[in-house]
């Protein structure tokens, strides 16, 4: 006959079972003379095993099924970077430039889930570099984009401010989207920030400096990033757009045609953070994700006087599978008709993985009974 287990242990964990069987009839060689009961611990799915998926910027939703024999995953998740701010059109030097995006941030965590589990993956997109408010562009379409979210389920980053309309002031960078994780019933598993836009270039004085995605946020404040602000004077720059994340970073301020210290705080970047309750070993790497965009030269010979749209973010998700190992003890050696022996099976898991469909099959010969 057979005996079979469903084996859900985790680490050092062992699964124990004891048989006692009645030899029927004689048969030779019946353990300590030689012969062995059929034993088979049965795991399904192993060719999966370390296969990588990379999902990239779609703009839509894509899934995740996890694998026959799998107990879980490993996620890493990228944020997009935020987009370069465009340039003073008049130049001078250095000063005219426009601000660079930040980075976006690489959050890792585990999930364990049974084989079939479906995860719901929303990878954002990179920011929108800003431009010129010159060189066949004007102020109305100076400003970068926000970057766009993978799917209604994401958080997408804030857009750039459109340069002041007096002058040739640089429009602001988009921020990133957030890369986003989510389960079955819709509940955010993972979330990796993204980076913010990068201010737009003023005559005057040098654009602020972002600041990469880095912090781990609460999961309850996830939001899109802020808009930019635009110029309260005529003149002057836009305000990079805000990273999507937990929370959504802040709304850059504009950068006047002014002397001195005119730039205000840059855009923020949107926050990374998982969900305690579903996931495991947490982690995130500083400016691991999207890169962001540079800023425009500020050079009045360029006629292409934009900066660079942040990169876009990605998500990896890798199988782990349990590590299970079989051991059966000794019965008695010589066994006589109709006498009874008791023998112990004992499967252990070595790894943090549980095994969710794992079956330890136990043949016995047909001389035996159970």
């Amino acid at each position: 006959m057979t005996l079979q287990h469903f084996v859900r242990k985790t680490c050092a964990d062992r699964l124990r079972t004891m048989r006692l069987i009645k030899l029927t009839k004689p048969a030779f060689g019946l353990f300590g003379w030689g012969a062995a009961v059929l034993i088979t611990l049965l795991m399904p799915g192993k060719e999966a095993m370390a296969q990588a998926t990379t999902f990239l910027a779609t703009g839509v939703v894509q899934t995740y099924t996890i694998p026959a024999g799998a107990g879980g995953v490993r996620i890493q998740a990228a944020g997009g970077g935020g987009g370069g701010g465009g340039s003073d059109a008049s130049g001078n030097g250095f000063t005219g430039a426009g601000g660079s995006g930040a980075n976006g941030a690489l959050a890792s965590a585990t999930f364990f889930g049974a084989p079939g589990t479906v995860l719901s993956v929303y990878v954002g997109a990179g920011g929108g570099a800003g431009f010129t408010s010159n060189f066949g562009r004007t102020c109305t379409n100076s400003a970068g984009a926000g970057g766009i979210a993978g799917g209604s389920g994401g958080f997408a980053g804030g857009s750039g401010a459109a340069a002041g309309c007096s002058g040739y002031s640089g429009g602001g960078g988009g921020g990133g989207a957030a890369s986003v994780i989510r389960d079955a019933s819709n509940t955010i598993v993972l979330i990796a920030g993204s980076g913010g836009g990068g201010q737009g270039g003023s005559w005057q004085s040098a654009p602020n400096t972002t600041v990469q995605s880095s912090t781990q946020g609460v999961l309850g404040s996830a939001s899109v990033g802020g808009n930019g602000l635009p110029p309260a004077a005529a003149d002057g720059g836009g305000g990079g757009g805000g990273g999507g994340g937990c929370a959504g970073g802040s709304s850059g301020d504009s950068h006047l045609d002014l002397s001195g210290n005119a730039n205000g705080n840059p855009a923020g970047p949107g926050g990374s953070c998982p969900n305690s309750a579903l996931v495991t070993n947490f982690s995130i790497v500083p400016g691991g994700g999207g890169g962001g965009g540079t800023g425009a030269p500020g050079d009045p010979s360029t006629t292409s006087n934009g900066g660079k749209a942040g990169g876009n973010g990605s998500v990896t998700v890798t199988p782990l599978f349990p590590a299970l190992s079989l051991t059966k003890s000794q019965p008695v050696a010589a066994l006589a008709v109709g006498a009874n022996s008791i023998y112990t099976l004992t499967v252990t898991n070595s790894s943090t993985t549980p095994a969710f469909t794992a079956r330890l099959v136990d043949q016995l010969p047909t001389s035996l009974a159970y």
